[in-house]
């Protein structure tokens, strides 16, 4: 045989390669959960075809030659043989994948959720859940007792209910595997209270549905189960069902959880839709006739659900619409209905930023903090307006209102909400670049009733800040003041005389833990100046500047601190931080301090400043 017809069984063995390889890829990505962030599962796949492509024609040719140097030689001999290997192989390496792979079982093509009730000890309080964090950690168990993998489910403290004197508390978890003994362990905390081996099956099915005895079951003829100690029992559900129900004023909203994932600080999250239903009718978010709203098919679906505090309660509900749009909706109870009131777009949250010029409510409110895939409780938790995404929402009143366009030749920072609201309650105040560039920057008075929005210079040299997220209604009342003119309304205005705000420096934290601290608008010759402060107050020492340097380290004690100026014009700012790799959590904090009250007897205010344009 030639080696044309050697190279032809190539190609064609390549191509059966790059099929077979493009399937156990494909396969892959749902069996070890490759993630499809910036394109990650694609780029496997068609790396995983490539690599296919190329074992296939090398398999294909050799085993060609192979058959050429044999007896009987032929194409379609020669053809088998590079094919058969391929598919062998193929076969092969995809079936051990498979085996390997924690791939869930599932019942009528759905995923499952264990769903578990914890017994608490007789006598033993639950922890208190605004204050303690619990979950349920499901995991794998290999022969050799070895833990080969987990997955972490919420233990809702919160929900506590009393059975037969004892306290019970329920939970859910992925059964994210059908490999292994599965081994159920609470935790509360940073610690584990108790650990179960349960007898879920590789493949549970329907019959697993119903409620499981208490664990552990005392063997035949001992004594019960001491009450002293947790028990605890589950049951199997498909994920497509509700794993909670809250129930809010005559409102019903069940949860469904697809997944659950750590967020930063270790608050369990969820991948989550809600159901919602008042007196026992679904509510239907279809009935806005909205080009842009609602899928009608999602009629009582929504992706994000906040409770409105009040003697009634209120739900705001974020609802999946057309073309991959979400709005936002006001459900009010109305007798035996629901009146259900689109208040505009919105993401996939129910965020929302509250109207307020009392300082301490201002920061309280921003500090909140929210878990994804839970109900929020506390956005919405003080009566008042709230803007939530260009309409105000009145909980008061339960009244929305439009925001009235902004100036076309300004634009909103993301991070700076409104930074107060008039004393008639008629104007809202929002901090916005002006033109094309972040360093010009005004205040709006939005008027919400006659849809007007004035403009308000900020001269940042003597209203000092250094970042717009920095910026709370205390800044905005020392420089401005609410006037009431002779129709009753109040507008914004600059005060004639105020007295500038010291300086300050701004303190943050790395992922790394490590601090940073920054003064802004400043250049070098702030930088110089901090350098000098270091030494004489912290009895530092200036190390000499490297060939390519272009800042100065300092050495205090046994840490070696940088100045450094960067940026440019306004943006310029002085930053001052540890040396990279070293490690003191007290050393940037002390500087900060001690800086900023020298910044405050005004000796270092000309080194500031934003230059003249």
């Amino acid at each position: 045989m030639s080696w044309l017809l050697s190279i032809l069984v190539g190609f064609l063995a390549a191509a059966a390669g790059g099929v077979i390889a493009g399937a156990i890829a494909s396969g892959a990505v749902s069996w070890y959960r490759i993630s499809s962030f910036e394109g990650g599962s694609g780029y496997f796949v068609v790396g995983m075809i490539i690599l296919g492509l190329m074992a296939g024609l090398l398999i294909g040719v050799i085993g060609a030659r192979i058959v050429a140097a044999g007896p009987n030689p032929g194409f379609l001999k020669a053809l088998g043989v590079g094919v058969g290997v391929v598919v062998g192989l193929g076969v092969l390496i995809g079936g051990a994948a498979r085996l390997l792979a924690d791939v869930p079982p599932t019942v009528g093509g759905q995923e499952l959720h264990v769903m578990v009730e914890v017994r608490w000890p007789e006598g033993e309080p639950v922890p208190d859940p605004e204050s303690t964090r619990a979950r349920i950690a499901l995991g794998s168990v290999s022969g050799a007792r070895v833990l080969r993998g987990s997955s972490d489910g919420p233990l809702w403290l919160g929900d506590v209910r009393l059975e037969e004197g004892r306290q019970v508390v329920p939970g859910a978890v992925e059964l994210f595997t059908e490999r292994g003994k599965r081994v159920i362990d609470i935790q509360v905390g940073d610690s584990s209270l108790a650990g179960f081996l349960l007898p879920i099956p590789r493949r549970p099915g329907r019959r697993h549905f119903e409620w499981s005895p208490w664990y552990p079951t005392p063997r035949g003829g001992s004594e019960p189960w001491p009450p002293h100690k947790f028990s605890i029992r589950y049951r199997i559900q498909p994920r497509d069902q509700p794993v909670r129900v809250d129930r809010i004023g005559d409102f019903e909203v069940a949860t469904i959880a697809w997944g659950f994932w750590a967020e930063s600080g270790g608050r369990l999250a969820a991948s989550a839709e809600y159901l919602i239903s008042h007196r026992g009718q679904p509510v239907d978010f279809a009935v806005d006739t909205a080009s842009n709203g609602p899928v009608p098919g999602a009629a009582h679906r929504a992706q994000a659900v906040g409770v409105v505090v009040g003697a009634t309660p209120a739900l705001v509900a974020a609802v999946p619409g057309r073309a991959a749009s979400r709005h936002c909706y006001l459900v009010v109870p109305a007798g035996d209905s629901a009146r259900v009131e689109r208040i505009g777009p919105c993401g996939y949250t129910v965020d929302a930023d509250l109207l307020t010029s009392d300082t301490a409510q201002f920061w309280a409110h921003r500090s909140r903090t929210t878990v994804r895939g839970t109900i929020d409780r506390v956005t919405y938790r003080e009566p008042g307006r709230y803007q939530v995404g260009d309409a105000v929402l009145d909980t008061r009143r339960l009244t929305i209102q439009p925001l009235p366009q902004f100036p076309s030749e300004t634009s909103q920072p993301s991070d700076v909400p409104p930074l107060g609201i008039s004393p008639d309650e008629r104007s809202l105040v929002r901090f916005v670049y002006h033109g094309y560039s972040v360093s010009t920057t005004v205040l709006l008075d939005v008027d919400l009733v006659a849809g007007t929005a004035t403009m308000l210079p900020i001269d940042r040299n003597r209203m000092r800040y250094a970042e717009g997220s920095e910026l709370d209604p205390a800044w905005v009342l020392h420089h401005f003041e609410w006037v009431r003119g002779a129709d009753g309304i109040d507008r914004l205005r600059e005060r004639p005389n105020f007295t500038p705000l010291p300086y300050r420096g701004r303190i943050s934290t790395a992922h790394d833990g490590g601090h940073y601290y920054t003064l802004k608008p400043a250049g070098q010759a702030l930088a110089d100046a901090v350098v000098e402060f270091l030494v004489a107050e912290l009895g530092g020492t200036v190390l000499p500047r490297g060939e390519y340097a272009t800042w100065d380290k300092v050495r205090i004690g046994e840490r070696t601190v940088s100045v450094m100026a960067t940026g440019s014009a306004a943006e310029a700012y002085v930053m001052v931080s540890l040396e990279i790799g070293e490690k003191d959590p007290a050393l940037i904090p002390d500087v900060a301090r001690r800086f900023d009250a020298a910044l405050a007897t005004g000796r270092y205010d000309a080194l500031f400043g934003v230059p003249e344009s």
